[in-house]
C-alpha cells in the first residue's frame, strides 16, 4: 500500500471519530509523524503505531495527552497490508543534521533502552550533531559504527542516551541498547530483543534466539544499536550486524578505534559546567558555580555529584565546601546524590579506578605505563603534556618503541586524553597521587622539564617554550618551598624564560630566591655566577645601574677566583659590567674593561662578538658614527657565523 492511500485511509477514521479537524491539517499532521517529526493537531499531540501484531494490516492513531485525561486512541484496520520500510527509509533521510532536535519520549515500540532522558542533560550540541551526521545516511549498505570516547565520567553512557530521545524516532525499527561491560552478559541482552521485534522464540536456544534477532537486524529496516561500555573491538566485531539498516553507536574509554568514526567527548565549557550545577543546586551565584566547576576540572560526573550534595544539604557554605573539597569527598562519593539517570557508578574516584586497575605493575609495560601516569601527576594540572615531556618520563635505557606503547596503553584506558599532547584530568591526578606519587617520578619529572626548557632558552627564541612553559612554572612553584639543588635550576631556568621574553620583573625575584638559596647553602660554584650576572642583567633592562654594577663586580670576582681572571665567561660578565658603568657616566672605566676584554686571546667568536657590540655602543654614544658601523658590522658577522641570521642575539 502506497504512502498517499495510506494517509488518506487514516485521515478518514480520524475525521469519522474526531470530526472537529479538518482534512487538510490532519493530512499534513500525518505526514509529519511518517517523516519523524514531532507534530501537533489541534494543538494535541499526535503520534502513530502501524502493524500491532507484526503483520502491518492495522494502525493506531493516539492523539492528545494521557496525563491531560483527553486521550483518544484510532484503530484502523487497512484494506491491504503495508510495506514498513518505505516511510521507515523517508524518515530516517530526513533526520536533522545541523540541528539538534528536542527530547521525545515516543520512541518506536520495539526499542529497548533501559535508561530514562536526563532532565540535567547540558551542552554537547557538537557531539549530538557529530553522531547523527556519522550515522545518518538513509542508504542502507555496510554497517559503520560511530564510536563516542572519553575519560571515565565524562559523560559518554549521557550522550548517546540523550541521542537515543531526540534521535530515536528517526529510526522505525527500534532502538536497542546493549551494556558490554560484562561480555559473557551480551548474548542473552540480544535475545531480550526479540520481545520488542515480535519474535517467537518459544523452545529455541539461546543461541538460537540471539540469531533471531541477528537475522531480523540483517534486514533494511533501520534500527539504532547501542554498544555501551564497549572496551574490547571484538566484542563489537562479533555482535554488530555487518550488513543493513542498522546504525551503531558505541561507548568507550580507549581512542583506539583507528578504523571507525570517533567522537571525543571533552569537558563541559564553563557556562555548560555553570548551567548543570545550577539547575542541580539553583542557590549557587554564577562565580560560586564557577569556582566549583573550575575545582571539579568540569568533568561531568563530580558537577552532578557536587550539584546534588549542596542541594541537599544546604547549611554547606560553598566556601566551606571548597576548602575542603577533594577526590576523597563524601560529595564525590555519592553522598547526597540524585539518583543517576544511567545507573552508574556515584563515585568519581571509583569510576577512575576502573581503568586505573587494569595496569598490573608486575608487567613491564604497565610498570612503565604507571611510571609514565606518575610523572603526568606532578605536571600542571589540567594542562596539555607535550607528547615528548610525557615519553620522556620512563628509565635511562628504555626502548622508544617501549615508551609509546605506554603511552598508547594509558591512552587505551582512558586515563590520558589527547594524541600530540596528553592531558591528565586534575581529579585523576589526585587518584594517582595517593597510589603511586613517587619522589623519585618527581625529581625525573623536574629535571626532564627543565632540561627541555633549557634547551629552549639557549635558542633564544621563547616563544618555543609555549608548550613546556605551564609545566615549568608549576613545578618552579611548587618546588621554591623545597629549597635544594632541583629548586635553584627551577628558579634560574623559569628566571631565564622570563628574561628572554623580557618580563624583567618577574624574573628579578626567581633569580633573587636562587641566588638566596645557593648563599643559604654557604656553596661558592659557577651557579652563583651564573645567577649574579642575570641579575645583573635584569637590573640593567630596569635601569637599576648601580645595583646591577654590584652584582656583576661579585660575578666577576667569584669568577675569577673560580675559573680564572681571563676566563672567557669572566670577560663577558666585565662587558656586561662596562654597560652599567657607562649608563652611570663612568666612560672611561666602561672602556677600559671593553679594552681589556679586547686584548685577550682567549675570548671565543660569541663573547668577541658581544665586545666588538660593547666598543660600537660606546664609540656610538661618543658620536663616532663610522668607527662605531666598522664594528658593529664585524659583531654582526661574528655572531651569524656563531648563532646564525635569524638569532635573536644576531638581531641585537
Amino acid at each position: 500500500m502506497e504512502l498517499p492511500a495510506l494517509i488518506a485511509v487514516l485521515v478518514d477514521a480520524i475525521l469519522a471519530q474526531c470530526p472537529q479537524y479538518d482534512r487538510a491539517s490532519v493530512t499534513v499532521a500525518l505526514e509529519s509523524v511518517f517523516a519523524g517529526h514531532p507534530t501537533l493537531l489541534g494543538g494535541n499531540s499526535i503520534s502513530m503505531l502501524l502493524g500491532q501484531n507484526n503483520d502491518f494490516t492495522n494502525a493506531t492513531i493516539t492523539i492528545g495527552d494521557v496525563h491531560a485525561g483527553n486521550q483518544v486512541h484510532v484503530t484502523v484496520q487497512l484494506p491491504q497490508p503495508i510495506d514498513p520500510l518505505p516511510a521507515a527509509l523517508a524518515a530516517l533521510a530526513s533526520i536533522p543534521l545541523k540541528d539538534v532536535p528536542a527530547p521525545r519520549s515516543d520512541l518506536p515500540q520495539a526499542s529497548r533502552l533501559p535508561f530514562e532522558a536526563s532532565p540535567h542533560f547540558v551542552g554537547r550540541e557538537t557531539e549530538l550533531k557529530a553522531l547523527a551526521q556519522a550515522i545518518g545516511t538513509a542508504q542502507p549498505a555496510v554497517v559503520m559504527p560511530a564510536v563516542a570516547t572519553g575519560l571515565g565520567g565524562i559523560g559518554k553512557t549521557s550522550l548517546v542516551t540523550e541521542f537515543a530521545y531526540r534521535y530515536g524516532v528517526y529510526f522505525h525499527g527500534g532502538v536497542f541498547w546493549l551494556n558490554c561491560a560484562d561480555p559473557d552478559q551480551v548474548a542473552s541482552q540480544i535475545a531480550a530483543c526479540a520481545v520488542g521485534l515480535k519474535l517467537d522464540t518459544t523452545g529455541l536456544s539461546l543461541d538460537e534466539q540471539v540469531q533471531r534477532v541477528l537475522n531480523a537486524w540483517q534486514s533494511s529496516m533501520p534500527r539504532l544499536l547501542i554498544f555501551d561500555n564497549c572496551e574490547d573491538p571484538a566484542i563489537l566485531e562479533r555482535w554488530k550486524p555487518t550488513v543493513g539498516g542498522c546504525r551503531v553507536l558505541v561507548t568507550a574509554r580507549s581512542d583506539q578505534w583507528p578504523t571507525l568514526t570517533q567522537i571525543r567527548l571533552g569537558l563541559l565549557s564553563s557556562g555548560e559546567s555553570r548551567d548543570l550545577l545550577q539547575r542541580l543546586c539553583a542557590r549557587l551565584s554564577d562565580a560560586e558555580a564557577d569556582a566549583i566547576a573550575e575545582d571539579l576540572g568540569h568533568l561531568p560526573l563530580a558537577l552532578h555529584l557536587a550539584g546534588s550534595y549542596l542541594a541537599t544539604y544546604p547549611h554547606h557554605t560553598v566556601e566551606h565546601y571548597r576548602t575542603d573539597l577533594t577526590i576523597a569527598h563524601r560529595s564525590l562519593k555519592g553522598r547526597g546524590a540524585l539518583p543517576s539517570p544511567t545507573r552508574h557508578e556515584q563515585d568519581v574516584e571509583a569510576t577512575f579506578m576502573l581503568s586505573f586497575k587494569q595496569l598490573n605493575p608486575t608487567d613491564a609495560l604497565d610498570a612503565l605505563a604507571l611510571g609514565m601516569l606518575d610523572g603526568a601527576a606532578w605536571c600542571a594540572l589540567g594542562v596539555p603534556i607535550p607528547r615528548a615531556l610525557i615519553l620522556a618520563f620512563v628509565p635511562d635505557g628504555t626502548d622508544a618503541d617501549d615508551a609509546v606503547d605506554a603511552l598508547r596503553r594509558l591512552q587505551q584506558l582512558g586515563l590520558l586524553d589527547g594524541v600530540d599532547a596528553v592531558v591528565l584530568h586534575r581529579l585523576l591526578a589526585q587518584v594517582v597521587h595517593a597510589r603511586l606519587g613517587s619522589m623519585d617520578m618527581l625529581a625525573v619529572v623536574e629535571d626532564t622539564i627543565t632540561t627541555m626548557a633549557s634547551q629552549i632558552n639557549d635558542s633564544g627564541i621563547p616563544t618555543r617554550m609555549l608548550p613546556l612553559a605551564p609545566h615549568l612554572r608549576y613545578v618552579t612553584m611548587r618546588a621554591l618551598d623545597r629549597g635544594d639543588e632541583r629548586t635553584v635550576r627551577c628558579a634560574y631556568t623559569l628566571g631565564m624564560f622570563a628574561y628572554l621574553r623580557g618580563a624583567y620583573g618577574e624574573a628579578q625575584p626567581l633569580f633573587e630566591r636562587a641566588l638566596w638559596l645557593c648563599e643559604q647553602r654557604a656553596e661558592v660554584s659557577l651557579v652563583t655566577v651564573g645567577l649574579l650576572n642575570q641579575m645583573g642583567l635584569v637590573l640593567t633592562h630596569q635601569g637599576h645601574y648601580g645595583e646591577a654594577q654590584q652584582c656583576y663586580e661579585r660575578a666577576v670576582a667569584i669568577g675569577a677566583a673560580l675559573m680564572g681572571d681571563d676566563h672567557v665567561h669572566v670577560h663577558g660578565i666585565r662587558l656586561n659590567l662596562a654597560q652599567a658603568l657607562h649608563a652611570q657616566g663612568q666612560v672611561q672605566a666602561a672602556q677600559a674593561l671593553v679594552a681589556d676584554a679586547a686584548m685577550s686571546d682567549r675570548m671565543d667568536a660569541a663573547t668577541r662578538a658581544g665586545s666588538l657590540n660593547q666598543r660600537a655602543l660606546l664609540l656610538e654614544q661618543q658620536g663616532q658614527y663610522p668607527q662605531a658601523q666598522a664594528l658593529y658590522e664585524h659583531a654582526v658577522a661574528l655572531a651569524t657565523s656563531v648563532f646564525g641570521a635569524a638569532h635573536p642575539t644576531t638581531a641585537k
